[in-house]
C-alpha cells in the first residue's frame, strides 16, 4: 500500500487545511509546508495532527519526514 500524503490524509478526513490549522491554532501556511517538506513538524504538533485528523502519529510522520 502507498503511503498516503498529507494532503490526502486531510482530504481523507473530511476536513480542510484551512480547518486543520484552526484546530491546531496555527496558520493555514505552516500546515501546507509540513506537507511540503519545507518545515519541520514536532513531536507534539504532530501527536495533535494525528488526533485531529484521525490517523497514527506514525503515518503523520511518515508523510512528513524529510527525504534522504
Amino acid at each position: 500500500m502507498k503511503n498516503m500524503s498529507l494532503k490526502e490524509i486531510i482530504k481523507s478526513s473530511g476536513k480542510t487545511q484551512q480547518q486543520v490549522a484552526d484546530e491546531m491554532g496555527v496558520h493555514q501556511t505552516l500546515v501546507s509546508q509540513w506537507g511540503n517538506k519545507k518545515t519541520k513538524i514536532s513531536l507534539v504538533d504532530a501527536v495533535k495532527l494525528a488526533h485531529i485528523l484521525g490517523a497514527s502519529v506514525d503515518e503523520i510522520a511518515e508523510c512528513v519526514k524529510e527525504e534522504e
